[in-house]
């Protein structure tokens, strides 16, 4: 066997076939990485290890190879087994975000399991397959926009997605990658690596596509399972236009479900102003004819015309439905829209859309944590459906009309991942082989307001599988799992821990499925000093440049009706400044602020602002916020007279 040490912290490992003689028992799997050459991560105090495999493992090449590199966070104490963590996309990091997921795992966990994680093959820096240019233009494009009926969209369609294809292949540094990145290869690539430190049984944990993976390696490795946990869970064994169907007539009726609760919640139907369905229809009806321009505020000040156009406004409601407080945001986000202030939907539809808010340029998919071209190449060889292009296409055009009236809002969203799939024509995977579960436990956990892998997937994947057990989470998020729900955090320790899976085979919990409203901040006359220097603070905290800010960067962003406002990072927290900002008509303010705390957590802030409202000065405050005794309180003038209030 042949050992190298390349590439500073991330050690590779030489060969196709890698066996150690001691089983996985005999030393800790800290020591077991450290034998292969792992070393401490570049970006954390995890191990890291590369391992070459082949490129393509059921025709391996000599000299073809590609790179693994898994990241090993040890058990604090006396280790009990060897998790895997596999995150969803398919596309999304995992090593350099291991720290991240381990921040939300239970300390009892942390303590009795080694957890490793791993990039996919086409994902990371290495071999990631990125054309976040290409992808923009594709979704901006005007052919991607279904209109049942009419041939010049359907050719549309076709160019759109042919454009995308060959500008996206120029684009990528490793499109030899391209063929070779099927979840079938994959789950050989954990193989390797399992045989390398001794081939201990692994557990296995998946979220979202993570949980098709596992299923997929527990079928074909089965003596290689000690458990399984499948959180927001993939079924196999539907086709990808099925799935999609699946996925999208769920999202329409949960997207119903969040228009009845504004409909009945007194603060969301006041600001939305009419009935919620109404107030989303007319804006969609707006942006099906076409982008429209606005005024867009910038950091550095002034405004230049931006184009909101109907895929920022898909990409904000469909994502959005992915947890509870990403609906009450989207509540907001229309309710604003609703009243004229398209500025919160183009920053969320930015945001949504992986385009820097500021500059409207996509971002590099090793910034944004997700390569959305690998998700593309994934999904499309895991999901081939057929290899004739054109057949391929007319059958997705077809199955597209068929759909039109159960899918409103989500018919382009249907279509549009179809459409890739058919256009690539990617060699098919190899069968997968299904999984049914074995002699170890299996835990599948889901939400039954899980738009993406909704509630009906998780129940067929659980009834076929031995040894099995459900738990489902009313009104909660897609991935449920590390987020806080007392129900399934007592199920995974219990089970990772004591060994105990749930005393019955299924089980249901509840959460709110829209947690809150925040009213929109409307001005009424007189204006009130007090009110305006709270929902200053509002509105820059629903400003996606300051959202969970904890003044650990700097930041800047144009206020929504013009001016400023900047905060930079300081030894003692953040300095704020406004410059002209103003979030309602009329009404602007000017002055400085400041944030302190620890850890990264505000403790006080304090305002100094002056007021203009119309070009007339109306006062001058000092405003606070102290939020360790939840107190806040104002002083200063106000149309020319003094005022203190303190508020408990």
């Amino acid at each position: 066997m042949k050992y190298s040490v390349q590439g500073g912290a991330a050690a590779t490992v030489l060969g196709l076939t890698l066996v150690l003689g001691l089983p996985a028992h005999s030393q800790s799997m800290a020591e077991a990485f450290t034998a292969i050459g792992a070393e401490v991560c570049d970006d954390s105090d995890l191990l890291c290890v590369s391992v070459e495999v082949p490129l393509n493992h059921f025709d391996p090449v000599v000299g073809e190879t590609i790179q693994i590199t898994y990241a090993l966070s040890p058990a604090a104490e006396e280790s009990l087994g060897l998790m895997v963590y596999v995150v969803g996309g398919p596309g999304g990091t995992a090593v350099v975000d291991a720290d991240y997921y381990l921040s939300d795992i239970a300390q009892d966990v942390l303590d009795a399991y080694d957890i490793m994680f791993f990039d996919l093959r086409g994902v990371g820096t290495e071999h990631g397959i990125s054309c976040p240019t290409a992808l923009d233009a594709l979704f901006r494009a005007d052919g991607m926009h279904f209109d049942p009926g009419s041939k010049d969209v359907r050719d549309g369609i076709v160019t759109a997605v042919d454009t995308y294809i060959a500008d996206c292949t120029a684009e990528m540094a490793y499109p030899e990658v391209l063929p070779h990145v099927g979840t079938d290869q994959a789950v050989r690539d954990l193989e390797v690596l399992r045989q390398a430190i001794g081939a201990p049984e692994l557990w296995l944990y998946g979220h979202s596509y993570g949980t098709e993976f596992v299923q997929e390696y527990a079928a074909t490795f089965p003596d290689a399972v000690a458990g399984v946990i499948l959180d927001s869970v993939v079924d196999p064994e539907l086709t990808l236009t099925a799935f999609q169907e699946s996925t999208l007539t769920g999202s329409e009726a949960l997207l119903e479900r969040m228009f009845a609760f504004c409909d009945a919640d007194a603060e969301c139907s006041a600001d939305m102003g009419m009935p919620t369905a109404q107030a989303y229809e007319a804006l969609q009806t707006l942006l099906s004819d076409g982008a429209i321009m606005v005024d867009y505020p910038l950091a550095e000040g002034g405004t230049e015309p931006r184009e909101l156009d109907l895929a920022f406004l898909q990409a904000s409601t469909f994502n959005n439905l992915y947890s509870p407080g990403g609906r009450s945001w989207f509540l907001r986000v229309l309710a604003a829209a609703s009243r004229g202030d398209l500025i919160p939907l183009l920053r969320d539809g930015y945001y949504e859309s992986s385009v820097d808010i500021e500059s409207n340029v996509p971002l590099l998919d090793e910034d944004e944590g997700f390569y959305g071209a690998a998700y593309y190449a994934i999904v499309c060889e895991d999901w081939t459906e057929g290899q004739d292009p054109d057949a391929e296409m007319a059958r997705v055009l077809h199955a597209t009309e068929m759909m039109a009236p159960e899918l409103p809002r989500f018919l382009d969203t249907y279509f549009q991942e179809l459409s890739i799939c058919a256009r690539m024509a990617l060699p098919a995977s190899e069968p997968r082989p299904p999984f049914v579960g074995g002699d170890y436990p299996t835990l599948v956990l889901n939400s039954s307001t899980d738009p993406i892998t909704p509630i009906d997937q998780a129940v067929a994947v659980f009834e076929r599988s031995q040894n099995a057990a459900l738990i489902v989470l009313e009104g909660g998020p897609h991935v449920v799992w590390r987020m806080d729900y007392p129900c399934i955090e007592s199920a995974v320790v219990r089970l990772l821990v004591d060994g105990e899976m749930p005393e019955v085979p299924i089980q249901v919990c509840q959460t709110d499925f829209v947690p809150y409203y925040t009213p929109l901040s409307l001005p009424t006359e007189p204006l009130d000093p007090l009110w305006l220097a709270r929902s200053v603070l509002l509105e820059m905290d629903m400003d996606l440049a300051f959202l969970g800010y904890a003044m650990d960067y700097d930041a800047a962003s144009g206020c929504t009706r013009g001016g400023t406002l900047e905060a930079v990072e300081t030894d003692e927290g953040a300095q704020l400044t406004f410059s002209d900002c103003s979030y309602w008509d009329g009404v602007s303010v000017s002055g400085a602020g400041t944030m302190t705390g620890e850890d990264y957590e505000i403790e006080r802030i304090n305002l100094t602002l002056t007021v203009t409202s119309n070009g007339m000065e109306m006062g001058q405050i000092d405003y606070n916020q102290d939020w360790l005794t939840g107190t806040d309180w104002i002083a200063g003038t106000w149309n020319g007279q003094t005022i203190t209030t303190t508020w408990q």
